[in-house]
């Protein structure tokens, strides 16, 4: 990635883990071993808005496409563990469409 991409990703990602709608999608590490266990049974990528932010960091990202790849994924993952039509899916959909804005005015 270019110089200016990561910061511009970082900021973006940090702008959704300081969302309150996006808390639930923050981090795995702080769910229940119950949670995880059904969560990484039912869903086959895993990832968070912090392991996100954590590869930005790290620089583990080698394109724009990967990162944002891994922002639409974490939405997804959620709509695929709770359904569309739950709470938690809702807003999964919800944030999904608030990224991909956020990436037109980029």
């Amino acid at each position: 990635m270019t110089e200016s991409l990561p910061s511009h990703c970082l900021s973006i990602t940090n702008d959704f883990i300081s969302d309150q709608l996006a808390q639930w999608f923050a981090s795995l590490e702080k769910s229940d071993k119950k949670f995880l266990a059904e969560y990484n049974a039912k869903v086959k990528n895993p990832i968070d808005l912090s392991t996100i932010k954590k590869k930005i960091k790290d620089n583990l990202y080698s394109s724009y496409q990967e990162w944002i790849d891994d922002m639409n994924l974490v939405f997804d993952n959620a709509v695929t563990f709770h359904e569309a039509t739950s709470l938690f899916g809702g807003v999964a959909i919800y944030l999904k469409k608030q990224f991909n804005k956020k990436l037109l005015n980029f």
